[in-house]
């Protein structure tokens, strides 16, 4: 994993081999292993999340899954949604107008602020 510095700690992998997580950010004393969607619905490899999660404090790690609205957080369900690993599952959303702040990208690939 390759640590990204903020203000936040926050991992990510260095390469796409992680099959259940997109990035593991850690908050205080807790460890957020990321999973971010728009679907409803999401898979959890237990066995690949419980090898990831076997590097962090049991105590303290939880899987999260961050969906990109509150709709979307109300609706959503884990798949298994009793999975055999015991960590703690979590979903989060992105607060509803935060994209609304942004119109589009230039070619650059710079953010331009809505009008």
């Amino acid at each position: 994993m390759r640590e990204w510095t903020t203000g936040l700690e926050y991992w990510y992998p260095a390469g796409r081999s992680l099959k259940t997580i997109d990035a593991v950010a850690k908050q205080g004393d807790r460890f957020l292993l990321l999973q971010v969607t728009k679907s409803t619905s999401h898979s959890i490899n237990s066995a690949n999340l419980a090898t990831i999660a076997s590097y962090f404090p049991a105590s303290s790690t939880s899987f999260m899954v961050v969906v990109p609205n509150k709709a979307t957080a109300d609706a959503f369900r884990f798949s298994p949604s009793n999975p055999s690993n015991p960590m703690h599952l979590e979903v989060a959303y992105v607060v509803d107008d935060f994209f609304d702040q942004f119109a589009s990208c230039d070619v650059e690939g710079k953010i331009q602020p809505s009008a």
